[in-house]
C-alpha cells in the first residue's frame, strides 16, 4: 500500500492518495480521515482542525487559552501581558499609533495613522500628513502647501492657505493673523440673525394681540352706540316755575 501525506488517505477505488473532506483531518500514521471535534473546522487535505478564537490545536482536540492569551501563528497560546487581547483573539490591542505585528506593538510610518486597537495602519488623507506612531493626521502650517504627503513653504508673494500657494491678497489665502478667528465671525453673525428672528416673532405676536384687542373693544363701541341711536327720547320739563329747563329723556316703552 502506498503511504499518502497528512491529510490524505489511499482510495482503494482510484488507486491514488485523495483529500480528506472538509471539517475533517488525518494525521501521519492514521489510516482513515477524523471528523473534527464540535466547533473546529478544517479544510479540505487537512491534518489538524482548525478551533474557534481562543483555541489551539493539540493533539486530537482543541485547547482554549487564557483570557489574557491570544493564539500567535505558531497556534500556540501567549499572553498579551498588561494590554488587552484583540476580541478575535489573533493578537493584542496597541495604543493608538501603533498596531499589532509579528508579536509586539509596531509604529505606524510616516504619513500614516491608527486608532488604539487597530489591527494596520490607514494612510493619512490627501492633503494631511503625520509623523511616526501618530493617532490621527493634521494639515500643513499656514503659509504652506501640501505635495504627496509632505508640506512645503510658500515662496515670496504668495500666502498658503494649507493646502496650495495662492497669490497675495487672493481671498482664498489663510493669513496666519486671522486664521486662528475667522472662524468666529460666521458664528457671531448667525448667533445675531437667530436673535433677531426671535425678536420679530415676539412683535409680530404682540402686533396680532394688540389689533384683537382694539377690534373687540371698537366693536363693543359700535354696539353701544346703535342701542343708544335706536331709544326714542321725549321732551319733559324737569321744573314748572321755568321752561328752560327741558331736557330729552328716553320714552316710556
Amino acid at each position: 500500500m502506498c503511504v499518502c501525506t497528512p491529510g490524505h488517505f489511499f482510495s482503494m477505488e482510484t488507486g491514488e492518495c485523495t483529500a480528506c473532506a472538509p471539517n475533517t483531518y488525518m494525521q501521519a500514521g492514521q489510516r482513515k480521515c477524523t471528523k473534527c471535534p464540535e466547533g473546529s473546522t478544517s479544510m479540505p487535505g487537512a491534518n489538524s482542525c482548525t478551533c474557534a478564537p481562543g483555541g489551539v490545536w493539540k493533539g486530537a482536540a482543541c485547547q482554549t487559552c487564557a483570557d489574557d492569551e491570544y493564539v500567535d501563528t505558531q497556534e500556540q497560546c501567549a499572553s498579551c501581558g498588561d494590554l488587552p487581547v484583540m476580541e478575535d483573539r489573533t493578537g493584542c490591542k496597541c495604543a493608538a499609533g501603533t498596531t499589532w505585528n509579528a508579536g509586539t506593538c509596531t509604529d505606524c510610518p510616516a504619513n500614516s495613522f491608527s486608532e488604539a486597537g487597530a489591527k494596520e495602519c490607514t494612510r493619512c488623507p490627501k492633503y494631511t500628513i503625520s509623523a511616526g506612531a501618530a493617532a490621527e493626521c493634521s494639515f500643513c502650517a499656514v503659509g504652506q502647501q501640501w505635495q504627496e504627503y509632505k508640506c512645503i513653504d510658500c515662496p515670496s508673494g504668495t500666502i498658503g492657505n494649507r493646502l496650495e500657494c495662492l497669490p497675495q491678497g487672493s481671498t482664498n489665502a489663510v493669513k496666519s493673523s486671522s486664521s486662528s478667528t475667522s472662524w468666529m465671525w460666521p458664528a457671531i453673525i448667525a448667533v445675531l440673525l437667530a436673535i433677531l428672528c426671535v425678536c420679530l416673532v415676539f412683535a409680530v405676536m404682540h402686533y396680532r394681540n394688540l389689533v384683537k384687542r382694539n377690534a373687540i373693544t371698537y366693536g363693543t363701541d359700535i354696539l353701544e352706540e346703535a342701542e343708544f341711536m335706536e331709544m326714542s327720547y321725549e321732551p319733559r320739563v324737569t321744573d314748572l316755575n321755568t321752561s328752560d329747563n327741558v331736557q330729552l329723556l328716553p320714552a316710556d316703552d
